[in-house]
């Protein structure tokens, strides 16, 4: 990985090398040939540093991270996995990575907000912080989810469905559609909206994953 190993070569026109790290590649090679790609899950942020199109071979880079109020940074995914909210790496091949930030849910208020306000993105990750109870009200059903949401082993309670409706898709996180739903309990649920598509914790549900969730109804299809 020396230039003077390799004595025939012609460095002027031809060949270069990175002295002690790399081996002879063409001048016609692009010198910063390495990519970084970098997404978050709506809630955070992620920034790298400096932001260049390219970065050379072991070029070091820094990630930050920019977590908003009320917001829990979970840590980095992906090419390299990390809870450090700042770190820096060489670059010694293309990457991608993506960071993962939870909202906490403890009230009927908050949890209504999803896919309804900008900061509680249907899209998002959220965590269940308290046992819920729903307000009266006509249809405590979310429009669409397509994110995370993690019950943390507590329950939504009084979950009543009035809206009268023969065609629209009945449940708590409305259409639910590549997410994953877990750990929650839906108690004290009932069913008055004549709806033919009910499911209480999702009325349409495509390519989701659901685990360790549970209802407990008195169920009316009158």
């Amino acid at each position: 990985k020396k230039r003077s190993s390799y004595t025939k070569w012609d460095f002027n026109k031809v060949w270069t090398i990175k002295e002690g790290e790399s081996t002879p590649y063409w001048k016609l090679c692009n010198d910063k040939p390495y990519r970084i790609a970098y997404v978050s899950n709506f809630l955070g942020t992620l920034s790298v540093e400096p932001d260049e199109k390219g970065y050379g071979f072991k070029e070091n880079i820094t990630i930050n991270v920019t977590t908003p109020k009320n917001v829990t940074f979970i840590g980095i995914r992906g090419d390299i996995e990390t809870a450090a909210t700042s770190i820096s790496v060489p670059l010694q091949k293309d990457i991608a990575i993506e960071g993962e930030f939870a909202r906490y849910i403890k009230t009927a208020d908050q949890f209504l907000k999803i896919g309804r306000d900008q900061d509680y993105p249907a899209g998002g990750y959220y965590i269940q912080s308290a046992n819920i109870n729903m307000p009266e009200i006509d249809s405590p059903m979310l429009g669409a989810f397509w994110g995370v949401y993690d019950g943390n082993n507590r329950v939504i309670r009084n979950v009543k469905f009035n809206t009268k409706s023969s065609t629209t898709a009945i449940g708590l996180f409305g259409s639910v559609s590549e997410a994953r739903i877990s750990n929650l309990g839906i108690l004290d649920a009932e069913n008055n909206s004549g709806s033919r598509f009910l499911g209480f914790l999702g009325g349409d549900v495509n390519y989701s994953e659901i685990s360790n969730c549970y209802v407990y109804t008195d169920m009316n299809l009158s």
